[in-house]
């Protein structure tokens, strides 16, 4: 069971000695010009870049010298970054206001997952081998073609990102259809207009099992079930992701099609759960055992490599110092790869969930910004949309460019 944390911060953030010296040394950028850095120093961008698993991260056209990374990361130690790291990866209840955990790195962590993380995902990965091989047939004896992910929020984002980006290039069988529909309604209906119900599989996502948009969804795909053929169970159909297997077996989810998810995981990090099991049945297990060892590698490289060198680290300290001494509000996420287009969308709850807080974990009022307004979307399209106003317009916005060193394909007509 996760330990809980007694860490806590006695000074306020705004008083710290790092803080102070940041706001001092904010005046010397009232004269300083990105032109003029790189103009001065032709190893700009090796200076100001950093690799890690894989990733590049090219930070150098950020507002950033050497004392701004020596400040941002002295506040890092004064705020006592490490240590707190090390409770999030520990399991520790650094959820304060809950009093539990926020251990979704356990999820990723291979052999040294507790055991029920493991077991959920043998019983995943059974469940998707059954799926592919054509041995999950619905109730007229027929195989599944189709599966429908019922989940909205942080149990539908981060699946069907993976999905998109990583299914495509997966290497496998395209035997199976995986669709994902949040909202009721419309998006549902439509979607079942061009499926067979006897060769449909839903998958139910919903934590607490009473998620409103979800569940209305769900019933609507057993009558939509009844209206194709007759049965007296159509269990058969549906399988579910919940931490109440209870209200799904009332449902009437076959208990063996039950996935659990446990109170130490947010819905926003759900992915690397068995919320992502429509994602793994689209890209196959092997791709998703290589997705979950990609996040346990960075989750490596967060606990043990220091701040200036820490990739996920050095991001938030940056965010902090455009949006708390340059009053920059938003940040925009372009990805130029077109799997990775609802990259945007899954960052917006990802990071403005986590960060929309108002007071402090002591329930203070908070006198600094604890976020910014994320929103982006396809380059290829934004480029010939909103990009006039951040080339030419009047506010700066801090924007993260993200692309993939070797495409995917190419075209048959010889363009990239």
């Amino acid at each position: 069971m996760p330990e809980k944390s007694d860490r806590k911060s006695t000074t306020s953030l705004t008083r710290a000695p790092a803080w102070r010296a940041l706001a001092a040394h904010r005046k010397i950028w009232n004269e300083r010009h990105l032109r003029y850095l790189f103009a001065a120093d032709p190893r700009r961008f090796e200076r100001f870049s950093l690799e890690a698993c894989g990733l590049l991260l090219d930070y150098s056209k950020n507002l950033v010298v050497p004392e701004t990374l020596d400040l941002l990361a002295a506040l890092a130690h004064e705020r006592d970054v490490p240590a707190r790291i090390a409770d999030l990866l520990a399991g520790k209840r650094v959820n304060a206001t809950e009093k539990r955990a926020a251990w979704h790195t356990a999820l990723r962590a291979g052999h040294a997952a507790p055991r029920e993380v493991r077991n959920a995902l043998a019983a995943m990965r059974t469940f998707t081998a059954a799926l592919h091989a054509g041995e999950v047939r619905g109730v007229s004896g027929r195989a599944i073609t189709d599966v429908v992910s019922l989940g909205i929020g942080g149990s539908a984002l981060g699946p069907a990102l993976a999905t998109a980006a990583c299914a495509p290039d997966a290497g496998i069988a395209q035997v199976l259809r995986v669709h994902f529909v949040a909202a009721p309604g419309e998006a549902l209906a439509q979607l079942l207009a061009r499926l067979e119900p006897e060769t449909t599989l839903f998958i139910v996502q919903s934590k607490s099992f009473t998620t409103q948009e979800t569940l209305r969804n769900a019933r609507a795909a057993r009558t939509w079930l009844g209206a194709g053929f007759d049965a007296s169970d159509y269990g058969p159909h549906f399988a579910a992701v919940t931490a109440h297997a209870e209200a799904a077996r009332a449902f009437g989810v076959p208990p063996a099609r039950i996935f659990p998810m446990w109170d130490w995981v947010g819905g926003r990090y759900s992915l690397w759960s068995a919320v992502g099991l429509p994602a793994m049945i689209a890209m196959g297990c092997d791709r998703f055992d290589d997705m979950l060892a990609g996040a346990a590698a960075m989750d490596a490289h967060f606990a043990a490599a220091p701040p200036a060198q820490n990739m996920p680290v050095l991001l938030a300290l940056i965010g902090l110092w455009h949006a708390n001494f340059f009053g920059m509000a938003t940040h925009a996420v372009i990805p130029y790869s077109p799997g990775l287009a609802q990259l945007p969308a899954w960052l917006q709850q990802l990071e403005m969930e986590s960060l929309g807080k108002g007071v402090s974990r002591r329930g203070k009022a908070l006198r600094w910004d604890t976020g910014t307004i994320l929103w982006g979307s396809a380059g290829t399209e934004g480029q010939h949309a909103y990009f006039q106003l951040l080339h030419q317009g009047t506010r700066p916005v801090p924007v993260d460019f993200i692309a993939c060193c070797a495409p995917r394909s190419k075209s048959p007509w010889g363009a990239p």
